[in-house]
């Protein structure tokens, strides 16, 4: 099964030789923007094999976070050996999409499409070292959680710049640079504010919903 990628992502996945120097410096330093680099270069494989492991019933703008997602869980704890990233990142990947059918669940309380086979391994790279709750970052979850349903109102661009921003907290400039064809720094800014007033009148709509 097809599928086209979306505007500024990268088409063709890092060498052997790239994602091994990247795995090196990952696991020394653990800096985010070689992460996010492992990761964004891994989408142009990642989000057909969804596409394809769901049998296309997952609409794209979900595709492309929940690749994103498992993605960066895959590169935090990938170390380079036999395995290339996006086969060592599949389990990650599934164990997303099972984790949104399950979300799905809760609303439709059926879901025949669950990997069932999909082990929560993301779950045990979040809180293996964690002693107690990070009540800020549990607040900031529950925030997201109520902005994403409205993610939908977003071009492909402009949600991957939000997500870029306020999940891979990534600079303008280091954001510019990552998206393909490479783009201003001004240009990220605007898409950024462009996003954002959508979900402001998206966020204003619901309340009044709500209000009645």
């Amino acid at each position: 099964m097809s599928t086209t990628l979306p505007e500024g992502i990268p088409t063709e996945p890092l060498s052997r030789y790239e994602e091994a120097d990247l795995a090196i410096k990952i696991q020394t330093r653990q800096r985010e923007e070689d992460i996010n680099r492992l990761a964004m270069h891994g989408l142009c494989e990642a989000i057909p094999y969804l596409c394809t492991v769901c049998g296309g019933r997952v609409p794209q703008d979900e595709l492309l976070s929940l690749s994103y997602e498992g993605l960066l869980h895959a590169a935090r704890n990938f170390k380079h050996g036999r395995l290339r990233f996006f086969c060592y990142a599949k389990v990650y990947l599934r164990s997303a999409l099972s984790k949104w059918w399950r979300q799905q669940d809760v609303v439709k309380n059926s879901s025949r499409f669950e990997d069932k086979n999909a082990s929560d391994l993301t779950d045990g790279a979040w809180s293996k070292e964690q002693q107690e709750p990070a009540y800020e970052e549990i607040n900031i979850r529950e925030r997201w959680e109520l902005v994403k349903p409205m993610l939908a109102r977003l071009t492909v661009r402009e949600r991957l710049v939000v997500e870029l921003v306020h999940i891979g907290g990534f600079s303008y400039t280091k954001i510019a640079k990552m998206l393909t064809p490479s783009v201003s720094r001004e240009a990220v800014r605007l898409c950024l504010a462009r996003a954002m007033r959508k979900l402001h009148f998206a966020l204003l709509e619901k309340r009044r919903t709500l209000s009645l």
